[in-house]
Formats: structure tokens, C-alpha cells, sequence
């Protein structure tokens, strides 16, 4: 697997696509595997994460794929292949003028098959079979989709007792909380007088 990863990056950078006008094709205007669009660099970095994984433990470093590497290298190697079909058929063509492919997409075709190729066999090697990898993807599918939400605190619980509320069966405490009681006394103002202030009070009579 390692050894395709690198293949796979130097492969980005080779012919993917060659003009093509009138059944000449000039291969001086062409398209690398970072020029041919996504379908063309995408499977590329695929397998040289793939191979990057494989080679971790050649530098005393491992890694624990999910799924193990064999399934996940099988995996990706398949992805890889039908993603770089799918930019073969969609190669552009206009007027008499077409993108026609070139022998990077072939060789990333190959390497794609390859990888499938050797992380199935790596698998079964395992004692793994079709049945086990079906259900071990249809877990991981189920897990990924069961994942709880992620926020910023903690979900409000049905019969939590409400914030600055004495608990149930205690009476009220005014003396408890952020404020104090009113107490009329207090504060910028006297309490309302009748008989003072600038006027007499007033008489309906």
C-alpha cells in the first residue's frame, strides 16, 4: 500500500489528458492530474493517504484505522477507480476539439485496481469475507449516524428544578437569591405625603 501511495503521487503530475482536433492529438497542450479536475486529484490523494497510513509503522508510529486498514484500503482503491472513470467519460469535447485521456489516467486506473486488488486479498488473509465486510460497513454507517449532536452545554432535563426556585416542599426564602425584599424606607425617595409638596391637596367639593 505504501508503494502505491507513492506511485500515486507521481502520477499526479504526469499526462492525464491530451488535446485532441480532428483525430491528431498534441500532446504539448495536455492536462496533469492537478489540472484534470477533481476526478483526477481527488482519487490521487486518496491513495497516497492510504499508502502514508500503510507506512506509519515502518517509522515506529501506528495508527488504528477503523475498519482495519486491509477493508479501508479495499475501499478507498474501489472509490478511487470509479472516480477516475467518471472523469474519463466527462473529459470535455467541443467543436471538433476534445480532451482525450492519456496514459496518467491509465496508470491511475491501475493503481486504483491495485489497491482494491491487495487490500481485499490482505483481508481475506485475515479471515475476513464478504458477509463480514458488509456488516462491518453497515456498522460503521450506523454508528457514524447515531452520534450524538455536539453543543455548547449540557441538554435542559425534564423536571430539573428551575434556576433560583426554593426546591419542591421548602417555602420561599426572600432573604435568598441575587435581591433583597422592597422595603419602602430604602432608596432615593420618601414614601408619599399628602400634605407636603408645592401644593394644597386637591378638593372635589
Amino acid at each position: 500500500m505504501a508503494v502505491i501511495g507513492l506511485l500515486a503521487l507521481v502520477d499526479s503530475f504526469l499526462h492525464w489528458a491530451d488535446l485532441s482536433v480532428a483525430g491528431h492529438t498534441y500532446s504539448q497542450f495536455n492536462w496533469n492530474g492537478w489540472n484534470a479536475g477533481l476526478g483526477a486529484w481527488l482519487p490521487m490523494l486518496l491513495l497516497l493517504a492510504l499508502g502514508a497510513l500503510a507506512a506509519l509503522p515502518a517509522f515506529g508510529r501506528d495508527f488504528a484505522v477503523p475498519l482495519g486498514l486491509p477493508l479501508v484500503g479495499a475501499v478507498v482503491g474501489a472509490l478511487s477507480f470509479v472516480i477516475i472513470v467518471l472523469r474519463w467519460i466527462t473529459l470535455p469535447s467541443e467543436m471538433g476539439a476534445s480532451m482525450s485521456a492519456a496514459f496518467g489516467l491509465y496508470i491511475g486506473l491501475v493503481l486504483a485496481i491495485a489497491a482494491t486488488v491487495f487490500g481485499w486479498l490482505d483481508y481475506r488473509a485475515g479471515g475476513g469475507d464478504l458477509k463480514s465486510a458488509t456488516d462491518s460497513l453497515k456498522q460503521a454507517q450506523g454508528s457514524f449516524r447515531n452520534q450524538p449532536p455536539q453543543g455548547g452545554g449540557a441538554p435542559y432535563q425534564q423536571g430539573q428544578q428551575p434556576y433560583d426556585q426554593p426546591p419542591a416542599g421548602r417555602p420561599y426564602d426572600p432573604n435568598q437569591g441575587g435581591g433583597q425584599p422592597y422595603d419602602p424606607n430604602q432608596g432615593g425617595g420618601q414614601p408619599y405625603d399628602p400634605n407636603q409638596g408645592g401644593g394644597r391637596p386637591y378638593n372635589q367639593g
